[in-house]
């Protein structure tokens, strides 16, 4: 083999394993024995990203997408697309702030018992959910951090038995695709 020139050399201290190839006359070929496998080493990682990241792609990720509706508007329940939504709440059931019983006025009793059998027409998946006010104005202040006067919900949480009433007031049953409170005075108790 030929003596090695500055360039060639300087290569050869870099990487000890490539070959130098020099038939008389030929320009002067250089070979890397483990460039082949690099390249295929690349190539199929590449392959197998691909391949992952739509794999991955494909899998359908559930979002929660939730609706709210306040029995007090003028906005009629069956005007509601409710296949916009996986979720549909509806406000709001109060708390007796002496019994800490839930119940819903009596004024909007009909329309919480009919509210999830219509929403369930246009998407039988949906899940439908009841808003819990405290009955006071100065709800909104504690939501935003301000401070307010003790809140019939936080007083209710401070006692086990009145945590225990609004438990079991809390009962939800499930007639005719509509939500119902049981028992109360304000509401019907779910038949047996």
């Amino acid at each position: 083999m030929p003596q090695r020139s500055g360039l060639i050399s300087q290569l050869g201290r870099m990487c000890p394993r490539f070959h130098v190839y020099q038939a008389p006359g030929t320009p002067l070929c250089i070979s890397f024995p483990n460039l082949m496998a690099i390249r295929k080493t690349i190539i199929l990682f590449f392959l197998f990203t691909l391949l992952s990241s739509q794999n991955h792609c494909s899998v359908a990720q559930k979002w929660v997408k939730a609706g709210y509706w306040y029995s007090g508007s003028d906005f009629p329940i069956s005007d509601i697309n409710s296949a916009l939504f996986t979720h549909l709440i509806c406000a709001f059931a109060n708390v007796n702030s002496s019994t800490y019983e839930l119940s819903i006025p009596s004024n909007y009793e009909q329309s919480f018992s009919i509210f999830t059998g219509i929403v369930k027409r246009k998407n039988p998946s949906i899940v439908t959910l009841l808003s819990i006010w405290d009955g006071q104005a100065d709800t909104y202040k504690s939501i935003l951090g301000e401070a307010v006067n003790s809140s019939v919900l936080s007083s209710m949480l401070a006692q086990s038995s009145y945590r225990k009433s609004f438990i079991e007031s809390s009962e939800l049953c499930w007639m005719s695709g509509g939500l119902l409170l049981t028992p109360s005075q304000e509401t019907q108790p779910c038949p047996s």
